[in-house]
């Protein structure tokens, strides 16, 4: 079982929008979307915020075996 801090970013102004509206997606869709979503969240969180993609994938919940 791995630890998600996903549901604390959802309500974070301090995370960009477009990764909220990823999240959301994500836990508000159906689940057959929710790994594309949590990796579109992890990528953007990469690329924005500047965080390695192993930690990015960690925060959304995602397996950090392999990165985009």
């Amino acid at each position: 079982m791995s630890f998600s801090v996903a549901p604390l970013l959802l309500h974070s102004n301090h995370v960009p929008a477009s990764v909220r509206a990823e999240l959301r997606a994500a836990y508000e869709g159906p689940e057959t979307e929710r790994t594309q979503h949590l990796e579109v969240a992890a990528g953007i969180l990469h690329r924005e915020v500047a965080l390695d993609c192993w930690d990015a994938r960690e925060l959304v919940g995602l397996p950090t075996t392999s990165c985009m």
